[in-house]
């Protein structure tokens, strides 16, 4: 279903429509030159590239990341508080397994990429769904409606 609704979507925007998709998260931007390039570099200058590495990631990849958030974000925290996922999805999950408790609402804004419900179940919560603004026009974008997730907000979410 996920492949047909992209496949569906792809058509749309080369007829020329504005598509958002809420599929498969693919950048819309190049790989920056540098980081393929360091890439390149590491797989062919080191012999231990290949291996299993830390569950929460290189420890120097993690220092420079609590560097950047110092530096860019005002954040001070050390190596020891950054985890490293292979992707998104992994660090969502591992998110909402840190702060759901059993029994817990979650409002989730629809629509939504499937599996964000499934982790949420998953991690013992349950989803109360509040649909975006339809936009006025064909054209238009979808936006927050903050009366209806005022309205969602029940004492099991607190």
């Amino acid at each position: 279903m996920i492949k047909e609704m992209m496949y569906l979507a792809e058509i749309e925007k080369n007829k020329g429509k504005n598509i958002i998709s809420l599929g498969v998260g693919v950048p819309h931007y190049k790989m920056p030159k540098y980081i393929r390039e360091s890439v390149v570099k590491a797989v062919t200058s080191k012999n231990d590239i290949d291996k299993y590495t830390f569950f929460a990631g290189m420890p120097k990849l993690r220092r420079l990341i609590a560097n950047k958030a110092a530096e860019e974000i005002g954040i001070t925290t050390s190596e020891d508080n950054i985890l490293v996922t292979a992707g998104s999805m992994g660090a969502l999950f591992y998110s909402i397994l840190a702060i759901i408790e059993k029994g817990n609402e979650v409002i989730l804004l629809s629509p939504y990429f499937a599996s964000y419900a499934q982790q949420i179940s998953l991690a013992g919560g349950r989803v109360v769904e509040v649909a975006l603004k339809e936009p006025e026009d064909k054209n238009g974008t979808y936006s927050i409606d903050l009366d209806k997730i005022a309205k969602s907000i029940t004492k099991k979410q607190n």
